[in-house]
């Protein structure tokens, strides 16, 4: 990786192009319409390891070398706009590289008309396990009432006792184990 950063450095003063420094000539065969292979030569650009999106920061950090040129340490990759954050993701999400969750937040408002708290409790569950949710504490900060609005009800139909009261933070607490 060290290396990587250093090769851009060089390039960028001489001011040469970032993709020159990891290209190289290969022969690839090509098939004619007479089924005779020909060789032909072509480039190659240097191979990255995958990341899924599932793996966090290692993600966010292969987006990162993809998109910024002539990134000469990680601190480097961390920086948008003068401004240094303080994951990949953030920079990420600075760099507008990651949407928004305007689609999470819909969809649980539309679900919390129809739904009942076992299936909001999947729903959310699987949002956080499957999809990309950028921030799933800013998610769960704007849902945790619906997510949580069966769980006195629930309680007080487990203990026989229609005098059954949480506080917010119990309340917070117990539909999370729920989700859990």
């Amino acid at each position: 990786m060290i290396n990587h950063f250093q090769n851009d450095a060089d390039k960028m003063v001489q001011n040469k192009p970032r993709i020159e420094s990891y290209t190289k000539p290969y022969l690839r065969s090509v098939p004619s319409a007479m089924g005779v292979e020909s060789k032909v030569e072509a480039m190659d650009i240097g191979h990255m390891y995958y990341a899924h999106s599932t793996s966090g920061e290692r993600y966010y950090l292969q987006m990162l070398l993809t998109c910024v040129k002539g990134a000469t340490s990680y601190e480097h990759l961390r920086i948008v706009d003068g401004t240094e954050h303080d994951t990949f993701k953030d920079a990420c999400i600075g760099m507008g590289l990651l949407t928004d969750d305007n689609q999470w937040h819909q969809a649980l408002e539309e679900a919390d008309l129809w739904a009942s708290g076992r299936q909001l409790h999947d729903m959310f569950a699987s949002m956080m396990m499957f999809c990309e949710v950028t921030n799933p504490i800013q998610l769960w900060d704007a849902h945790w009432e619906s997510l949580s609005d069966d769980i006195e009800a629930m309680t007080c139909q487990e203990r026989d006792d229609l005098a059954v009261t949480f506080s917010e933070d119990a309340l917070k607490d117990r539909a999370m184990y729920e989700i859990d």
